[in-house]
């Protein structure tokens, strides 16, 4: 089957450039336009340095010494267009048999926006994380902690080097290990789960209810788990204390009742 090679590069989607041994363009294809807002007449027997600028060449140099060892090069780069502007390029450069040198240029800008607001958003996240009063916490789904934020140090005192690589079973932090078991059960069946009430024992040996509130997350293709858990024992303390009162007062009731302690005039309570 017989190729038009110049067929070929001319419709090609991505920016065709082919220079001579010093790199000055002898060939580029109809996308160079649109890439870069030179015309193919413009850019004829002008050097691939052309679309850089100094700054860009001094950071990332055109790198001939690879070239000449028959590699493909791969590099990220600023493209300077005709009109002053620049464009994230991703350019696949290869030197020919005949001493020529060939060059793809793909435009990645929407790619770089994607990376950077990525990026962006990590950053957010980290200080979020990283300021909640609440403990906050990523775990692989076996259990293993990733990240854990201050909040979950004041709650329980262990740090992170405490925790990062080691899992909840070898810490040992659930006074239940059957609570643990619940909770990964209800994440793989619901994906997520809310205020899951736990008894957790921390780094002194004391224990505190917390309410846990825990979401399946992918993490470069891997599940984790991510746990925001909060402190109520001092909530769970007080309706215990009020339930024991509740408890006292029907008994005390029940033998006034009963005629077992009568109360005086003042209204105090004494045995009968």
């Amino acid at each position: 089957m017989d190729i038009d090679f110049e067929d070929l590069v001319s419709n090609a989607p991505d920016a065709f450039l082919l220079g001579d041994t010093k790199g000055n363009f002898i060939y580029v294809n109809e996308y160079v336009f649109v890439l870069t807002g030179y015309t193919k007449e413009e850019l004829i027997g002008k050097n691939i340095t052309t679309l850089f600028t100094e700054e860009e060449l001094a950071k990332k140099p055109l790198r001939y010494d690879l070239l000449e060892t028959g590699k493909n090069v791969i590099s990220a780069r600023k493209l300077k267009k005709k009109d002053g502007s620049f464009v994230d390029i991703e350019m696949i450069t290869k030197k020919m048999k005949n001493g020529y040198y060939q060059a793809y240029l793909r435009d990645i800008s929407e790619i770089v926006k994607t990376r950077e607001k990525l990026i962006e958003n990590e950053s957010k996240y980290r200080a979020t994380f990283l300021t909640s009063p609440d403990a906050l916490a990523l775990n692989k789904m076996d259990g293993t902690y990733v990240d854990i934020n201050d909040g979950f140090t004041k709650m329980t005192g262990y740090t992170r080097d405490d925790l990062i690589g080691h899992s909840s079973y070898e810490i040992n932090i659930w006074e239940n290990i059957e609570d643990r078991d619940r909770l990964i059960e209800g994440l793989k069946k619901y994906g997520s789960v809310s205020n899951f009430l736990a008894r957790f024992r921390m780094k002194d040996g004391s224990t505190k209810y917390a309410l846990m509130s825990s979401k399946i997350i992918d993490i470069n293709g891997e599940k984790h788990h991510f746990s925001l858990t909060r402190d109520v024992s001092n909530f769970i303390r007080v309706q215990e204390d009020a339930l024991k009162q509740k408890e006292l007062l029907e008994v005390t009731l029940k033998y006034i009742e009963d005629g077992v302690i009568t109360t005086d005039i003042k209204g105090d309570i004494v045995l009968a």
